[in-house]
């Protein structure tokens, strides 16, 4: 729901409509990453324990570079480079966000400085500045995801759930493939290893092939968040794969 002004929808959303032969959960929340998802999933799946679970944390596997102490930092002893940094600008915009929401003047004096900054930088007299993860940054976060989804799996086959499954959604850089980045390729491996480890009770259900001379604005409103038109055709895909591959859903 985070295109066409909140108007847009959800793959699970869409998936239920197809057919609505299954009741489902869906925990995902903006920004969500797998420090916080295994972190639900031990809170749930003993009281509600499910027949499939459906992983997808493709695009959010580095949101823990801005968090001082992630999941398995211990393990992995590893800083991420920018760690004290994002720790405070995360606190700042928390503020920020209080602020905006309680204060009528300061939400009016932030809409000011937004224009003026944006003109600015339009006039080449502002310079914004990115702070780019390190190779060793993406390297590490997606190691993390690793750890977490290894002990996901794990926990779902004590529980009892019956079937496992990575999901792999579509972003910008499917479109353009030969602009993948680091994060995707790791990531891309790192599922594929897991797959075979554990196969066929954990597969890859992947919607990020094909899309290349495709109308990229149709199915996306940034890089990463899909339309309306997007979530249908996630769902379409996902669905298709679970009654071609589930015992549960045939």
């Amino acid at each position: 729901y985070n295109c066409e002004a909140s108007q847009s929808s959800s793959w699970p959303d869409e998936m239920f409509k197809i057919k609505k032969n299954f009741n489902f959960k869906n925990f995902a929340f903006n920004g969500a990453n797998s420090d916080q998802s295994i972190i639900l999933l031990w809170k749930d799946i003993v009281k509600n324990q499910p027949d499939i679970i459906l992983w997808a944390h493709k695009f959010n596997v580095l949101n823990v570079i801005g968090i001082k102490n992630y999941r398995n930092k211990e393990f992995l002893k590893y800083e991420f480079s920018e760690a004290q940094k994002n720790y405070y600008f995360s606190k700042i915009k928390s503020l920020d966000k209080s602020l905006k929401n309680y204060s009528l003047f300061y939400s009016l004096m932030d809409k000011i400085l937004y224009r003026v900054s944006n003109f600015l930088y339009q006039k080449k007299l502002f310079e914004k500045i990115d702070v780019n993860p390190s190779p060793d940054d993406v390297k590490y976060a997606v190691k993390n995801f690793e750890i977490n989804t290894l002990e996901a799996i794990e926990i779902s086959k004590k529980i009892g759930v019956k079937e496992f499954y990575l999901i792999s959604l579509f972003s910008e850089e499917d479109f353009f493939p030969y602009k993948k980045s680091l994060k995707y390729n790791l990531y891309d491996q790192t599922i594929d290893k897991i797959e075979k480890l554990y196969f066929p009770y954990v597969k890859i259900i992947n919607v990020d092939n094909g899309f290349i001379d495709t109308d990229k604005d149709r199915y996306l409103c940034d890089t990463s968040h899909q339309t309306y038109e997007g979530n249908k055709l996630q769902a379409n895909v996902i669905y298709e794969n679970l009654i071609l591959n589930s015992d549960i859903l045939k």
